[in-house]
């Protein structure tokens, strides 16, 4: 048996499509730590990557650095439904 799946496009799915993007990047950090866990560089991710745009070689350095001197790069996201519980 096959099932059909279809998918409606319209402006408002892309709408929320492009906003739960905007959000997602919005709560997301690019962190470099080190194996002792000292933090060396927390950015927002749409920082990161307005810097990786002007700058490229930038990012081929720092994948360089880090794997050189065991650095860890991680992309961190804030869960808002549970920040906005531990708040009350």
């Amino acid at each position: 048996m096959k099932s059909k799946t279809t998918f409606t496009l319209n402006s408002e799915n892309i709408t929320k499509a492009f906003q739960n993007t905007f959000n997602s990047v919005q709560s997301t950090r690019l962190k470099v730590t080190s194996t002792a866990g000292k933090e060396y560089i927390n950015l927002p991710l749409i920082f990161a990557l307005v810097l990786a745009i002007v700058l490229p070689i930038l990012i081929v350095v720092a994948i360089i650095i880090s794997i050189v001197t065991n650095l860890t790069i991680s992309f961190e996201r804030e869960n808002k439904a549970t920040a906005h519980h531990i708040s009350e």
